[in-house]
């Protein structure tokens, strides 16, 4: 079964969860938006991917902004 991770990138929070092929939500959470830095910022994306590495499997990008999924396997 393949998932896929969406990142929502906001102002406040960056909110993340993992969805299955049907679109349901399976897990969703939260961090707050770091503003200190652009460091700081990727470094939070990253820890958000790294939580599910083992699982993805390739990446999907409609635009450059508009979205983006990262599919995962369970």
């Amino acid at each position: 079964m393949h998932s896929f991770l969406s990142i929502d990138v906001g102002g406040t929070a960056i909110k993340y969860a993992l969805l299955n092929n049907a679109g349901q939500i399976t897990k969703k959470d939260k961090v707050p938006t770091p503003t200190s830095s652009l460091t700081e910022f990727m470094k939070s994306l990253y820890a958000i991917i790294d939580q599910y590495q083992a699982q993805i499997s390739g990446l999907i990008r409609k635009s450059r902004w508009s979205f983006l999924a990262i599919r995962c396997r369970f």
